[in-house]
């Protein structure tokens, strides 16, 4: 018995790349390698002291690293590092209440 399609069909081809469904291994693979990236984050973050997380908050919001601040001039060293030291003792509570501005 033999089945004709049609004439106007053409052979359809795969995009390049392609090598078909993800298998359940690969999938779990991937998830594996996530979860253990945002537990590998997650435990950076839990293992820091406020003091830790505060100084590494201001280095970020400046787009510094230990690195990049220890090469910077005096200056502008200083004054990164003044607001470094605020910044922690916010975080730790050792400001007092009277010193607090609004």
């Amino acid at each position: 018995m033999t089945i004709t399609i049609g004439e106007g069909l053409q052979n359809l081809s795969y995009p390049r790349g392609y090598t078909g469904p993800a298998r359940a291994s690969d999938r779990a693979a991937q998830f594996q390698t996530k979860f253990d990236t945002a537990l590998s984050q997650f435990e950076k973050l839990a293992f820091q002291t406020p003091a830790e997380r505060a100084r590494e908050a201001v280095l970020k919001r400046h787009g510094l690293d230990e690195k990049a601040l220890a090469g910077l001039n005096a200056a502008p060293r200083n004054t990164i590092e003044q607001e470094i030291a605020d910044s922690v003792r916010r975080a730790t509570g050792a400001e007092s209440p009277k010193s607090r501005t609004s």
